[in-house]
């Protein structure tokens, strides 16, 4: 069975390291729509391909008929109700705090202390970025920046379309390419009843991409008591498997 993936396991100084954002010092990373090279300061590598700056991506106003964890900020404990694509699925913003303190350790080394430190973008502590499995990330500190700033810059086939999600979302403070088979419910059609939603992660809180949802499939782990919930890049939509997706150790 095909289903949508999230992240390949990479290494760094000999330990497993997964990461959503800037992968590992001087390793790649494969994410959902795309690839990232991280490189930490004092070690091999490049860059993401930011765009510098961050962005805050759109934020729901009430009134829209699409589905959603929340309506406005309200829902949110006051925090921003954002829509993953215009018009389509919401969620509450959720992010890291940025840096205010150096952190590293031999032999990590900190890119920055502070955000002022930084040419572009924001100081964050690379342990609270997104990372799915393998030993907790070490800390120290990079300026990070978006990685896209529009779909154009998401690299999309067929079997894994995608678009440029907006910052602040599932605990990333930069915009990055997420897998994207449906943008609205108006895109969920082949059955009553469907919605575009996000399709948990069985291995971190980044999902496997937006996918239909219908009453007989599934969007969360719970849902798949005796297996997974998988995106299937065949129908993108969120299903049942009996195995279990295995996760980074």
């Amino acid at each position: 069975m095909k289903y949508g993936r999230t992240v390949t396991l990479i290494s760094a100084l000999g330990l497993g390291c997964t990461s959503l954002i800037l992968g590992c010092p001087g390793d790649v990373s494969e994410g959902a729509g795309g690839t990232g090279v991280g490189a930490a300061a004092g070690h091999s590598g490049t860059g993401g391909a930011g765009t510098g700056g961050t962005g805050t991506g759109g934020t729901a106003t009430g009134g829209s008929v699409n589905s959603g964890d929340c309506d406005d900020s309200s829902d949110c404990g006051g925090e921003d109700c954002i829509e993953l694509a215009p018009g389509g699925f919401r969620i509450c913003a959720s992010s890291p705090p940025e840096a205010t303190e150096c952190v590293s350790q031999p032999p990590m080394d900190d890119e920055c202390c502070t955000t002022a430190d930084c040419a572009a973008g924001a100081c964050h502590d690379f342990a609270t970025l997104p990372y799915c499995g393998g030993p907790q990330p070490a800390s120290y500190n990079l300026c990070v920046v978006d990685l896209c700033s529009g779909d154009g810059d998401c690299p999309s086939t067929p079997q894994s379309p995608a678009l440029c999600a907006p910052a602040h979302v599932f605990g990333s403070p930069v915009r990055i390419c997420m897998t994207a088979f449906c943008r609205t419910d108006a895109d969920c059609g082949a059955g009553p009843g469907g919605i575009c939603a996000p399709i948990d992660s069985p291995c971190c809180g980044w999902p496997q991409g937006l996918g239909c949802v219908y009453p007989d499939g599934c969007r969360f782990q719970q849902d798949c008591p005796t297996g997974s919930c998988a995106l299937d890049i065949g129908t993108g939509t969120g299903i049942c498997l009996d195995e279990t997706i295995p996760c980074p150790p």
